[in-house]
């Protein structure tokens, strides 16, 4: 805890230095407490947790968070902004550990960010979603360093009926992956039409790569400033001076590194009382699915607020295929290679970070796989259940000065194409939080929670969550 002041403390004298400024420094802290039974704590329990919760049935936590924020009501020019986050968590194991660390500069309407943070991507509701599908809060934050249009961001000369934003990211994977030092490239842009008009309609377009690193089955992997050019572009390796039958002559053949995209779609309308919003996410691979041969995949949601309903001020339905993996567009199974969504022949620990999914947990985190009956798991850090479809609801309102929170998912999982499971796994996850504050109590909000789940995929379980969260400003 004295290292986390003495660094924020650090950070804020250079800060302000630089910038001669002053800062209201605000601190987070929170505790939380799970108890549950069964071998691991309830999906929804330890899911879109940002990695916090621990997936044993029984834990603790102290969480400790001391940041600034961007002077958004004087919208200035050049600012900063920065954060430290630590967390004590006892399960199994003790850990001590830094969830967050990163500084933020703003000068207008670029933006530059390095370290560790809780970051929001895609179009899918903030508070009631199930998580996008290539980018959700499920996974811990991964160090990176961004630069770009964070917010919608109006062209000029059109009167803010066009806006744009998009950003351009290097991260770095964690050190026990199983591709050693392997990095993240990522980029994204989306265009938003509509402005002042009640209707807005918006498409994006995600980009994601595994790449570099030292593989234990193949060796060093490229990683010069020409792999960098063909992995943004996605074009294929100049392969003419590497030998025939190298352990990575498919990868050289083929494209370097583990592509994963996504188109998105989304129209939000505003009728006062209460705003829709309809978002569409694809997912692609390879050639296959960039030709929408997979076109029965994707993510489909649709978002309520109610803007005078107390009771009920958002709803969400949000429904996931991932079965087809291009597959119906094969002349037979035999003849196809399914795209085995997540999942990549070098880099086996797929598309997760710190053994939790980076996209939507509905496709299962590898650190519950491990803590399930399931035979033949032998494959690392393989996701070993890509095959999924779900129907998503999400509540939330205020009863008596009290907010609630209800998620209710229903899966039908069916493994991976290779290794299949012996029958379709269905499963009922669902989520009650209740949370309130109490000014007579240190101005404290208390939340509780209790995570269930039902069927067959993840076993009959309950987790209970109790939480005390204390905010407010340091200096």
């Amino acid at each position: 805890m004295r290292i986390s002041l003495l660094l924020i403390f650090v950070l804020y004298c250079n800060s302000a230095s630089m910038f001669a400024q002053k800062k209201t420094i605000q601190y987070d802290l929170n505790s939380t407490f799970v108890f549950g039974t069964g071998k691991m704590t309830a999906f929804w329990g330890v899911s879109n947790k940002y990695g916090t919760i621990s997936p044993d049935p029984n834990s603790a936590l102290l969480q400790t968070k001391l940041f600034t924020e961007f002077d958004t009501a004087r919208n200035k020019k050049l600012d900063y902004a920065l954060g430290i986050d630590v967390i004590n968590r006892l399960d199994n194991h003790y850990q001590l550990f830094f969830h967050q660390y990163y500084l933020k500069l703003k000068y207008r309407f670029l933006t530059v960010q390095a370290g560790r943070m809780e970051e929001y991507i895609g179009n899918q509701d903030s508070t009631l979603s199930s998580g996008g599908l290539l980018w959700s809060s499920n996974a811990p934050p991964m160090p990176k360093v961004t630069i770009g249009i964070i917010n919608y961001t109006p062209v000029p000369f059109t009167k803010g009926y066009l806006e744009i934003k998009g950003a351009l990211t290097h991260g770095w994977f964690e050190k026990d992956a199983y591709v050693k030092h392997e990095w993240l490239h990522h980029k994204y842009i989306y265009i938003r039409v509509g402005g002042k008009l009640p209707v807005k309609a918006h498409f994006g377009y995600q980009h994601f790569v595994q790449w570099g690193g030292t593989s234990p089955d193949a060796g060093k992997l490229p990683s010069s400033l020409n792999t960098y050019k063909v992995i943004f572009f996605a074009t294929q390796y100049d392969s003419s001076h590497i030998p025939f039958g190298t352990p990575l002559d498919p990868e050289y053949s083929n494209r370097i590194g583990n592509h994963i995209g996504s188109r998105h779609f989304g129209l939000d309308i505003d009728l006062k009382p209460v705003s829709i919003s309809l978002y569409y996410q694809t997912i692609f691979e390879d050639a296959s699915g960039l030709k929408w041969h997979n076109k029965s995949d994707g993510f489909w949601g649709v978002a309520l607020k109610f803007r005078k309903i107390d009771w009920l001020s958002g709803f969400v339905y949000e429904f996931l295929n991932t079965n087809d993996q291009s597959m119906s567009y094969a002349p037979d199974v035999a003849a196809g290679e399914p795209d085995d969504y997540f999942n990549h022949y070098i880099y086996l620990n797929g598309w997760s970070y710190d053994n939790m999914t980076i996209g939507t947990p509905l496709i299962t985190s590898p650190a519950l796989l491990k803590r399930m009956n399931i035979p033949d798991y032998n494959w690392g850090d393989y996701l070993r259940n890509n095959r999924v479809l779900a129907h998503h609801f999400g509540f939330k309102g205020n009863v008596h000065k009290t907010a609630y929170r209800i998620l209710l998912t229903y899966t039908q999982n069916k493994g991976t194409y290779h290794i299949p499971f012996d029958y379709t796994k269905e499963s009922v996850s669902t989520y009650l939080e209740l949370k309130r504050h109490f000014k007579k109590l240190f101005n404290t909000e208390v939340s509780v929670a209790i995570a269930t789940d039902f069927g067959e995929m993840y076993t009959n379980k309950s987790s209970f969550l109790f939480t005390l969260r204390k905010t407010g400003k340091l200096f």
